[in-house]
């Protein structure tokens, strides 16, 4: 039995994948009035997530995925590098 793409809300899922030219793969999934969009680097493979409004242009919130993956990344790489994490406080 193939599987339903409609929750028991009645809302309808959709899943769009796109190849951006630095090598980022975006997966936007639409439910109801909300869009996920997942960044991943396709040299690391190292993965991000927003969620926004699916009202929004598709490419407003590329452009918001890839930026927070740029942040994440760098911070990533800073830590790696050899700064020190400050970490967590209790």
């Amino acid at each position: 039995m193939p599987p339903n793409d409609t929750h028991k809300s009645g809302s309808s899922l959709h899943a769009d994948a796109v190849l951006h030219p630095d090598g980022v793969i975006f997966e936007m999934i639409a439910a109801g009035n909300a869009m996920k969009v997942s960044a991943i680097d396709g040299a690391s493979g190292f993965e991000v997530c927003i969620v926004g409004s699916a009202k929004e242009s598709k490419a407003e919130l590329q452009r918001v995925a890839l930026a927070k993956l740029d942040f994440v990344m760098a911070k990533k790489n800073k830590t790696a590098i050899g700064t020190p994490d400050r970490g967590f406080y209790a």
